[in-house]
């Protein structure tokens, strides 16, 4: 049996689900209106983030602690021992065995091929772990850098939502993707 408490390591980027400990790194990271510039929910206050964060981080600490696989799957992103980002994988409503992924990763570690990795990782324990038939994700239009990580991964377009998120007093589009997790399996 796999133990869910343990670190993950994939092409040498750490992954291991969200501790309380790791809230601080995360809103700091959130801070950099860099990284924040596709995000729609970021900058915000720190109240705001506590609000969404620490409740999923104390329900996966509660279901670690009784060794069961966490229904809230959160992971930081760790290279050299340092957190990097975070990543995450929902559930969709409704919808058994579907799932969406996604990832925020600190501005000095851009461009270093951790994007891929992390949605390599994101994807296989959808997978083996979760046993996935479908996952998607979405990504602000003009985030080329998350389309073309999407796109290698074998995700599709699936649709433009147009105008759903306003930031800095613009309306952005939102590009979704997907994939059958068959699909990703026969590549």
């Amino acid at each position: 049996m796999t133990n869910h408490k343990d670190e993950k390591t994939y092409k040498g980027v750490s992954f291991k689900y969200m501790v309380t400990e790791d809230f601080d790194d995360i809103v700091t990271m959130l801070e950099n209106p860099k990284v924040c510039e596709y995000l729609f929910f970021a900058p915000c206050p720190r109240e705001h983030l506590e609000a969404y964060f620490l409740p999923k981080i104390r329900g996966i600490q509660d279901q670690l602690q009784q060794d069961r696989l966490p229904s809230v799957h959160l992971f930081t992103i760790k290279k050299d021992g340092r957190i990097i980002g975070y990543c995450g994988i929902d559930a969709i409503s409704y919808s058994p065995n579907n799932y969406t992924i996604g990832y925020t990763i600190d501005e000095p570690f851009w461009r270093q091929g951790i994007g891929m990795i992390t949605g390599e990782f994101l994807v296989n324990y959808s997978v083996d772990v979760l046993h996935a038939r479908k996952l998607t994700g979405d990504c602000f239009e003009q985030n080329i850098g998350s389309t073309k990580i999407l796109q290698n991964l074998g995700f599709k377009v699936e649709g433009c939502t147009l105008a759903l998120y306003k930031k800095n007093n613009v309306y952005h589009n939102n590009l979704m993707f997907g994939i059958l997790t068959e699909e990703y399996k026969d590549r």
